[in-house]
């Protein structure tokens, strides 16, 4: 995503210092016609984890999304007790 540097595909590994994102496809959708798959779209997630509840990656992330055409929503909102963060998950997919 070119909304951070600190992007991170299926796991952050380490003490990474917050904000950070991981994201990941962890599946797909498939549309048949004729018998056949006639489209194939992954689907996939994208976390932040962020100390600050205000934090302009909450709104850069949809925005990023949007622009580039992907059909997402906002799956969840989480406070992380262990580690006190906000986690903010979005669910997206794209052919």
């Amino acid at each position: 995503m070119s909304v951070s540097q600190s992007v991170y595909l299926y796991t952050a590994g380490g003490n990474r210092k917050p904000p950070y994102i991981v994201y990941g496809v962890d599946g797909d959708n498939s549309l048949f016609g004729g018998d056949r798959r006639a489209e194939l779209a992954d689907s996939g997630y994208i976390d932040l984890y962020t100390k600050d509840a205000e934090d302009s990656l909450i709104d850069a992330i949809p925005a990023a999304l949007e622009a580039a055409g992907v059909a997402f929503y906002l799956n969840s909102v989480q406070y992380e007790d262990t580690a006190n963060l906000v986690h903010y998950e979005w669910r997206w997919e794209c052919a």
